[in-house]
């Protein structure tokens, strides 16, 4: 499948490469690499591409029975929907199969008001946008893909009670809250974590070792030689869990969750 990641965290930038196997993959950064791959230029139709079209509204709904200018503004109203309706459904998709987005992204200057410049650069829940267009675009597999917490965020918060959640070493129970929208298979994600390649703990600098082990409180102060946490060291770097590396989105449990019939 061809795959659009989108996210501005380049730490989960790179968990998309490390993550996602044997697919065509394309990650971007920023609201506006998205919206350039998303958006597909409006072209006039040709008199060939309009009459297709209307050959097959009549093939669907039976020949016109009045001309544009017979009609009242509901029958041209009523057949505007129709037509267009069916130029949707002629038209041919994007060149992606799946869209994974970020929900919370710096705003974009694209169509900005002077009033509203204040707002670019801030983190909002630009996802939603994105998310809309890849189903314009016939994708087969839409999600929003959050680390946000509902504690973190108010956006976060609202989506939480119907919040998709992947199987993951932390969490593997659960129902996946998916919806079918224009054809579309669409998911809303807390984002299963893992440690990500090539990066460094910013706590221990990737040593894996910060603070005193829970075992050294439990054994008067010497740390245990069989120690499953810390190995018998004694310390232990507790938000990298040792690894010496930072956390990044599991992108390819998102997407076997989300593609999983």
């Amino acid at each position: 499948m061809n795959i659009l990641v989108i996210d501005d965290n380049p730490i989960n930038r790179e968990s998309a490469y490390q993550t996602i196997k044997g697919h065509r993959l394309t990650v971007v950064g920023t609201y506006d690499e998205a919206y350039r791959l998303l958006e597909v230029p409006y072209v006039a139709r040709s008199q060939e591409v309009h009459d297709a079209i209307r050959s097959e509204l009549e093939r669907r709904h039976g020949p016109l029975e009045k001309e544009w200018e017979a009609m009242t503004r509901d029958e041209q109203s009523d057949w505007l929907i129709r037509f267009e309706r069916i130029a949707h459904d002629m038209e041919r998709p994007i060149g992606f199969d799946v869209v994974l987005c970020d929900l919370l992204m710096p705003a974009s200057k694209r169509m900005m008001a002077e009033r509203t410049m204040s707002f670019v650069g801030q983190e909002m829940p630009v996802g939603f946008g994105l998310l809309l267009m890849a189903l314009m675009k016939k994708v087969r597999y839409a999600a929003i893909v959050t680390d946000t917490g509902h504690h973190d965020h108010p956006t976060a918060a609202m989506l939480d009670p119907f919040l998709s959640r992947c199987p993951s070493e932390r969490n593997n129970v659960g129902t996946p809250s998916r919806f079918i929208m224009n054809g579309a298979r669409v998911g809303v994600y807390t984002a299963p974590m893992r440690h990500v390649d090539g990066t460094t703990c910013i706590n221990c600098r990737g040593s894996g070792r910060q603070d005193p082990c829970h075992c050294v409180e439990q054994n008067g102060g010497v740390a245990k030689a069989d120690c499953d946490t810390c190995a018998g060291v004694g310390t232990y770097c507790w938000p990298c869990e040792g690894s010496g590396k930072r956390w990044g989105k599991d992108w390819s449990l998102v997407l076997k969750n989300l593609t999983l019939e």
